[in-house]
C-alpha cells in the first residue's frame, strides 16, 4: 500500500477544512471562524506568500499654498487705504517629497515612519509709494516716504510614527505627528530715500496624537483606486518677532510666545498599478491643512509701534495653512 507524505496529508487537510467551511456557510451552519476572530490576514499569514518584513514609498509632491487673509500691512497715509495685504501674495507650486516606510510585524499589523517635506513656498510684492505710507500695526508705524519691496516665505516639513493595524480590507492608524510651519514677511523700504527694512517673522511647532485611515475604492486585476484620511489634535508652541531698522540702526523690537490648541487634518486619493507583489507605481492628489497657527501677515496688526521702544506683540494663532497638489510615488515591498 502506497504511503501518504506528511506534506500531501497537511495540504489534504487544510483543503478539507476549507471546503467544510464553504459548505457550511452555504448551509446555514454557525461559522467555523467568527469574524470578531478571524480575519484575512490570518488566511494570508497560513496560506500565502510570506508577507514582507518593510514597505517603503516615495513620494514626490507638487502642492500649492493657498493664499492668507487679507490682514492689512501697509495703508496710505493721506487716504487710509490699505495698499499692500496678505491675500496679495499669490503662492505657486512648489516641489517637496513625502516618504515612508513600514516595518511589518505581522500580515495585520505594522509601524510606520513618515517624513514630508514642502519646498520654500515664496512670493514677492512691489507697492509704489503714493506719497507717504504706514504700517497698520496698533497704533501705526511710521510715516516713510520709499516705494517698498516684500516677499513673503513659507515652509512646511513634518514627522509622525503610526500603528497600523488592518481589518478586512480597510487600515486603521494611531500615531504621533509633529510638524512645523515657519512664515517670514520682509518688507523693505527703497532707494532714493533712507533705506528701512521689516519684518514680521513667526514659527509653530507642533506635538500631537493623530488616527487615519487608508481603504481601497475599487480595483479591477493590478489596478486600483485607494483613498486615505488623517486627523490629529495637536499643541502648538508659537514663536513671533517682528522688528524694524532704518539704516544700520534698530528702531523697534517685538518678541511673544506662546502656545494654542491646533489640528491638522490630511486627505488624499491615488490610482495604483501594482508591477508585480514587490513594486507597485502610484499617482494621486492629496491635501493638507493646518488650523491654529500664526502666519507672517496677521501678525502686522498685533505688533506695536515700532518706533516705540520697548514695544509688544501679542500673537495671533487663529490661522490656517492649506496646500493641495498632485503626487506620484514609487512603492517597494521586500
Amino acid at each position: 500500500m502506497r504511503k501518504i507524505g506528511r506534506r500531501s496529508l497537511t495540504f489534504t487537510v487544510a483543503l478539507g477544512g476549507l471546503l467544510v467551511i464553504a459548505s457550511s456557510s452555504q448551509a446555514g451552519l454557525p461559522d467555523l471562524f467568527p469574524s470578531s476572530g478571524f480575519s484575512a490576514c490570518d488566511l494570508n499569514a497560513v496560506f500565502a506568500n510570506p508577507c514582507p518584513t518593510f514597505t517603503s514609498r516615495v513620494k514626490f509632491v507638487y502642492m500649492q499654498r493657498t493664499q492668507t487673509d487679507n490682514g492689512a500691512i501697509l495703508e496710505d497715509v493721506n487716504t487710509n487705504q490699505i495698499v499692500l495685504k496678505g491675500d496679495q501674495y499669490d503662492f505657486d507650486f512648489q516641489p517637496g517629497i513625502d516618504a515612508n516606510l513600514i516595518y511589518h510585524l505581522d500580515p495585520c499589523t505594522g509601524v510606520e515612519f513618515r517624513y514630508l517635506w514642502i519646498d520654500e513656498w515664496s512670493e514677492t510684492a512691489f507697492t509704489p509709494n503714493p506719497g507717504a505710507l504706514r504700517y497698520r500695526t496698533n497704533p501705526f508705524t511710521g510715516n516713510f516716504g520709499a516705494n517698498f519691496a516684500s516677499d513673503y516665505t513659507s515652509s512646511l516639513q513634518t514627522a509622525e510614527i503610526n500603528l497600523r493595524r488592518q481589518y478586512n480590507d480597510i487600515t486603521w492608524l494611531v500615531g504621533f505627528r509633529w510638524a512645523e510651519i515657519d512664515e517670514s514677511l520682509n518688507v523693505n523700504g527703497l532707494p532714493p530715500a533712507a533705506p528701512s527694512f521689516t519684518s514680521f517673522d513667526t514659527r509653530n511647532d507642533l506635538f500631537g496624537v493623530q488616527v487615519g485611515l487608508e481603504a481601497p475604492l475599487m480595483s479591477r486585476g493590478r489596478f486600483s483606486l485607494d483613498t486615505f484620511g488623517k486627523l490629529g489634535w495637536y499643541a502648538n508652541h508659537v514663536e513671533g518677532t517682528s522688528r524694524l531698522t532704518l539704516g544700520p540702526n534698530l528702531l523697534g523690537n517685538a518678541h511673544d510666545s506662546k502656545t494654542a490648541p491646533a489640528l491638522i487634518a490630511e486627505a488624499g486619493l491615488e490610482g495604483v498599478y501594482r508591477i508585480n507583489q514587490y513594486l507597485a507605481l502610484r499617482l494621486g492628489y492629496q491635501l493638507f491643512l493646518a488650523h491654529g497657527i500664526a502666519v507672517a501677515p496677521e501678525q502686522v496688526k498685533r505688533t506695536g509701534s515700532l518706533l516705540a521702544n520697548p514695544t509688544g506683540l501679542n500673537l495671533d494663532t487663529t490661522d490656517s495653512l492649506f496646500a493641495h497638489g498632485g503626487t506620484g510615488a514609487i512603492e517597494i515591498s521586500w
